[in-house]
């Protein structure tokens, strides 16, 4: 999809009626680079709301002023693209492009019509700044507050400690906080493991 290459189109074709939704909607999906585009007709008519037939005498008249190139002929059903491949408008117009986060105009005012705001002018996400290793006394005293027995806490300490305060996956604990209230709730506390191992196994035999 290419605003860049709608653009293009409303500003600078010569076109009217219907020849005018057809390029527009073939500019729709075009590759806002190369503004080529292969989708079929069933697409282009459901775009335009029209009958079929509408759509491909637009088509041809399109591709008799040029501003409607044919590339490429669809093949049949053992091709690796059935549809034809078209590339929209002339090589002689301007076509706005995207550069350094800036939004074509048609693009950013679709967005501000509908209340909302184009991905590229979106802040970057602050990531989590990393909370320093505590002592043992620090660790224990939040694992009681959030319902964890002191012997998970001491248990757990020494895990972290002696990796380096990196999990199981060997990637850092940002948030020792989080990543220890997260172990209580999904049940993964060494006190709740040892349960779990010393769960007798169901026996199957043949009767």
């Amino acid at each position: 999809m290419s605003f860049g290459v709608m653009q293009a189109v409303s500003e600078q074709s010569k076109t009217t009626g219907i020849d005018r939704l057809v390029l527009l909607a073939y500019a729709f999906y075009a590759h806002k680079d190369t503004r080529m585009c292969w989708p079929a007709n069933s697409k282009i008519t459901k775009w335009v709301n029209t009958y079929d037939r509408k759509v491909r005498r637009a088509k041809q008249a399109l591709i008799r002023t040029g501003e409607l190139q044919l590339i490429k002929p669809g093949g049949n059903q053992f091709a690796f693209r059935k549809t034809d491949t078209f590339k929209v408008g002339l090589d002689t117009w301007t076509y706005p492009r995207q550069k350094d986060g800036n939004t074509p105009p048609l693009q950013a005012n679709l967005f501000k019509e509908n209340g909302q705001h184009h991905p590229a002018q979106k802040p970057a996400r602050a990531k989590a700044k990393p909370q320093p290793q505590p002592d043992r006394e620090t660790f224990r005293t939040y694992a009681m507050e959030n319902g964890i027995s002191d012997q998970d806490a001491n248990s757990l300490y020494d895990i972290w400690d002696a990796a380096g305060w990196r999990n199981g996956f060997g990637k850092p604990i940002i948030i020792w906080k989080s990543t220890l209230i997260r172990r209580r709730e999904y049940g993964h506390l060494p006190s709740q493991n040892r349960r779990k191992n010393a769960q007798p196994k169901q026996a199957f035999c043949d009767i």
